[in-house]
């Protein structure tokens, strides 16, 4: 409950950077019990695989996956600034090439089978979020997985 008071009481709009490998050394630093931890992202972050491996081997760690649709895909809409969410800088890109759409689908399919190699290879739980879309069945599937293991 004390986290989700603060989540709310965060201030609308407050940007900074995803820093995932920071989280899980705070963490660690502080967990010293195996917990179960629940890891909420975009995973829009580099540099924390090793470190997140080595979290689910002493904790039970489950990764929610928070995306959004339009983050895999643009439609053509022709020229639009886009920011990056993480540091704010602006970019103009034109959608109405198709050549652009395709390395963004791409890029975006690369990264999220890193993320879900990843996943694997740490043995960690997943949970995918997918914004406008119901997610309680993905989270009753995903207790009913974890039961099955036990």
């Amino acid at each position: 409950m004390r986290l989700v008071r603060e989540v709310l009481a965060a201030a609308d709009g407050a940007r900074g950077r995803t820093d995932i490998a920071a989280a899980l050394k705070f963490l660690n630093g502080v967990q010293k019990r195996k917990a179960v931890v629940f890891l909420v992202s975009d995973f829009f972050d580099s540099g924390y695989g090793r470190l997140l491996t080595a979290t689910s081997r002493h904790h039970d760690v489950i990764c929610a996956h928070i995306a959004d649709p339009a983050e895999s895909s643009l439609p053509d809409v022709g020229l639009v600034e886009l920011e990056d969410p993480e540091t704010g800088e602006l970019m103009l890109v034109d959608t109405s090439e198709k050549a652009v759409r395709d390395k963004f689908a791409a890029q975006a399919r690369t990264e999220n089978e890193e993320l879900v190699r990843l996943f694997r290879h740490g043995g960690i739980d997943t949970l995918s979020v997918v914004a406008g879309r119901e997610y309680i069945g993905e989270v009753r599937a995903l207790f009913r997985r974890r039961a099955l293991k036990r």
